[in-house]
């Protein structure tokens, strides 16, 4: 007797992770099709984060198929650590059968954080006991479908978007304030002076603030390196690597060691200009130590895991660099090494600026609102 002729209509699956991420999503398939028709059926089941994110062509055929026929009623994000000590990211997916998805929207939910610790020769353990009242608090914002900033959202997705709260999450701009512009401005002066004033706690009323997509305030120029030339102590070139400090430097380099090695180590080699980067900008990275921000002072090269982000209709300086760094890194917690923060991603992502009233962003403002911090 076959499983369909039980008539089931739940289905809890941990597909194999082997069979790549469109075959993850066939076994979804299988279990949604096996369910009875005639009762309001679901499937449950965790899967690797990249059936969520990646664009395979396989991948959206599947997408299609389930979108056509059934309805994608939630996607948790898990944390990344959840299967220690092997490392996958996933997320679970839960499909309403038999109810087409268009027109109706997914609730998309960022557990990240389910309070449990790492114990060596242990694993995950819920050492603090914070397990039972976040579980809670996530299953009763996911049974009314509430949307709160940094942890769930409302959002219609088609096969070829991401399925993932990271994607459609709002950061929660109401704790801007001196606190994270000075320990940015912190960051940036590290390598040079040894000590900074303590930071207070004071916040900017960011409710009149605009969405923008980074494409519309930045050129977006790709890093470089695949294999980091050799390191020169005395040189005078910064290497920019996917650094969380020391203002993004993991080495110094030289114009000679720079034009005489290629991005891969190989015979391959590419002109000088396509190795060094131009001063006054922020460089993110989108590996690594993904979403950390960085201005650059003056002329450096880097790794391919570095976005260099040039501003737009303005000239970038020192102060409005701050502001801006310490505002990226506010969506430090929408990626992972399974969800990396590349050039062909970055565009469309979204950035919360003050403007002015013609809607363009403030610069004075932002350049001001530094300058006023007892740093």
């Amino acid at each position: 007797m076959t499983i369909i002729n039980h008539k089931p209509s739940v289905a809890f699956l941990n597909p194999p992770y082997d069979v790549g991420t469109a075959g993850q999503l066939e076994f979804i398939e299988h279990a949604l099709n096996a369910l009875d028709e005639d009762k309001d059926g679901r499937v449950i089941a965790i899967v690797q984060m990249s059936c969520a994110t990646k664009n395979e062509t396989d991948l959206i055929a599947v997408k299609e198929r389930f979108l056509t026929k059934h309805h994608l009623r939630a996607v948790i994000s898990m944390p990344d650590d959840l299967f220690y000590p092997v490392g996958v990211v996933t997320c679970i997916m839960v499909f309403d059968a038999n109810k087409s998805n268009i027109g109706r929207k997914t609730w998309f939910g960022y557990f990240k954080d389910d309070g449990f610790i790492k114990r060596k020769h242990i694993g995950r353990i819920d050492g603090l006991n914070l397990y039972t009242a976040r579980k809670e608090i996530l299953l009763q914002v996911y049974r009314n479908l509430d949307e709160i900033p940094e942890f769930s959202v409302r959002h219609e997705v088609s096969a070829t978007d991401e399925w993932c709260a990271e994607a459609y999450l709002r950061t929660d701009y109401s704790n801007v304030g001196e606190k994270i512009f000075n320990e940015k401005i912190r960051d940036f002066a590290a390598h040079k002076i040894a000590s900074m004033v303590p930071v207070s706690s004071s916040f900017l009323d960011t409710r009149k603030w605009y969405w923008f997509r980074y494409d519309d305030i930045f050129f977006i120029k790709k890093g470089f390196y695949n294999k980091k030339p050799d390191e020169v102590p005395d040189g005078d070139i910064p290497f920019i690597g996917a650094a969380d400090s020391n203002n993004g430097i993991t080495s110094m380099c030289d114009l000679p060691t720079i034009e005489a090695t290629s991005k891969t180590g190989d015979d391959n080699n590419a002109s000088l200009s396509e190795k060094l980067f131009e001063s006054n900008c922020i460089t993110v990275s989108n590996n690594g130590s993904i979403g950390y921000a960085f201005y650059q002072d003056r002329q450096f090269t880097c790794t391919h895991d570095v976005n260099a982000l040039y501003l737009k209709n303005y000239m970038l300086n020192k102060y409005i660099a701050m502001f801006l760094c310490a505002i990226i890194e506010k969506d430090r917690y929408r990626w992972t090494y399974g969800r990396k923060w590349r050039p062909a991603r970055m565009p469309s992502s979204l950035i919360m600026l003050p403007v002015k009233n013609d809607g363009t962003p403030d610069w004075q403002f932002m350049e001001n609102y530094i300058k006023s911090l007892h740093f």
